[in-house]
């Protein structure tokens, strides 16, 4: 038995996980998050180590976590990859028999200066593209306009300069066609069935020279389909689209002729609903980007007095107080903070910290993400043992003394949820005036 996983599964999945994940009736709740304070081992820092995947990893990613911010539904759309125009490339041509068109890196859709997104429908038999394809083209061409070199451009969408989704890597590739933008217009104007192209598989010989011959004869199960042929030499050299027609599911392709013979001609039937009906499906979305902002110190969450190595994506984490009721705070405090007494010192940052007669020998211990001397407020990760209510915390490198007046634990049970992503970074520092964006691609 042979089995093949088609593309559209890919495609499906992608479009499922974004509504089921952060769709408006969705149960679940997905946070992007920070961690790592301490550097990298010294063989390696200030080159991070490339992430796994173990338990052990998992656990490790849970004791560095710094902070969370929860990720929405407008933080994510799906993308494809950024094929801009570029003079003198071949572009590949839409072809409803080519198997490997939706898969890897086909360049047969362009983004042009102008920020407008083309499929090709026709490359000139693999002629160099020399001519940037423009502007919307004609309605009563079915938006489809033909450059001096031959290729045969269908008009898609437009991408926002300023889409937050939007880089020299990737384009957005909306899933619902925005109301009133162009991809909504190409849409509603889409006909299905539609006989975009009639490729020339053969040319044959001895035909009469001439042009916008209509010698073409169309049968199908469709209608109104009309074209005319261009012979030059004896050869077919071109088939004009009068009427591109609309309803076909199949079509044969002859030329009538007395004196020439051997042209095969193939009609490339288009998407269902018609080209430029499904833009999302129709160049090979298969991969989701989600953006997150951080500004400043998100409400003291995120720290800006320590950088930070790890970021990531996690999903489902439970809230600190139960078992079962997953966690639905906007900004997530993930560390334990500290109320403490007035003392001796003050804690620094990635010292470590403990009760008890020495650290090798402590009831409890952790890490120092930050500490504020004005209002006494101490927060750490890597956990280690059980808190000792109203004992002092000593600290490993400042020789810091306080007594923990009050305990804030982190806002998810630890361990709980899913990690689905992982970024290891050089040191990342952070200040009150910081903004960061963080682009996450997950690919199916």
């Amino acid at each position: 038995m042979t089995a093949i996983t088609p593309f559209y599964l890919r495609n499906l999945v992608a479009k499922t996980f974004i509504e089921s994940v952060l769709g408006e009736d969705s149960t679940d709740s997905l946070y992007m998050f920070i961690g790592k304070q301490l550097p990298w081992a010294n063989t390696t820092d200030p080159y991070p180590p490339t992430p796994t995947q173990e338990e052990a990893t998992y656990k490790d990613l849970w004791d560095n976590f710094i902070a969370a911010k929860k990720i929405n539904y407008n933080n994510a759309k799906m993308v494809v990859k950024n094929n801009t125009w570029t003079a003198n490339n071949v572009y590949v041509a839409y072809d409803d028999q080519n198997s490997n068109l939706l898969i890897g890196n086909t360049p047969f859709y362009v983004i042009n200066s102008n920020n407008d997104v083309y499929k090709c429908l026709s490359n000139n038999f693999s002629a160099n593209s020399t001519i940037e394809p423009v502007g919307l083209g004609s309605v009563s061409n079915n938006y489809i306009q033909t450059t001096d070199d031959g290729y045969q451009w269908k008009y898609m969408l437009y991408v926002d300069e300023d889409d937050d989704f939007y880089n020299q890597w990737w384009i957005p590739a909306p899933i619902v066609a925005p109301t009133n933008s162009t991809q909504e217009i190409i849409k509603n104007a889409a006909v299905s069935g539609s006989i975009d192209v009639i490729k020339i598989e053969n040319s044959g010989n001895n035909y009469i020279d001439g042009y916008d011959q209509f010698v073409v004869n169309i049968t199908g199960d469709g209608t109104d389909a009309n074209a005319s042929v261009n012979i030059f030499d004896g050869h077919i050299s071109e088939i004009k689209m009068i009427n591109r027609g609309q309803n076909y599911t199949y079509a044969d392709v002859e030329i009538t002729s007395t004196t020439g013979s051997g042209a095969v001609l193939r009609a490339v039937m288009g998407p269902r609903g018609g080209h430029g009906y499904d833009a999302n499906k129709e160049l090979g979305a298969q991969t989701i980007m989600m953006v997150a902002y951080t500004t400043g110190n998100e409400s003291g969450y995120f720290t800006t007095s320590n950088d930070f190595r790890q970021n990531g994506l996690l999903h489902n984490p439970i809230r600190y107080d139960s078992n079962t009721v997953i966690a639905n705070v906007s900004i997530a405090n993930t560390a334990t903070i500290f109320n403490l007494s007035s003392g001796v010192g003050s804690f620094v940052i990635d010292e470590y910290v403990y009760q008890g007669n020495s650290l090798s020998d402590s009831d409890f211990s952790g890490i120092v993400i930050d500490f504020n001397p004005s209002t006494n407020i101490l927060r750490i990760n890597n956990t280690r043992g059980t808190i000792q209510p109203s004992k002092v915390l000593y600290g490993v490198n400042s020789s810091a003394q306080r007594y923990i007046l009050q305990t804030i634990n982190s806002d998810f049970k630890k361990y709980s949820g899913n990690i689905i992503y992982i970024d290891n970074e050089p040191a990342i520092e952070r200040t009150l005036a910081q903004n960061e964006k963080f682009q996450y691609i997950l690919r199916f």
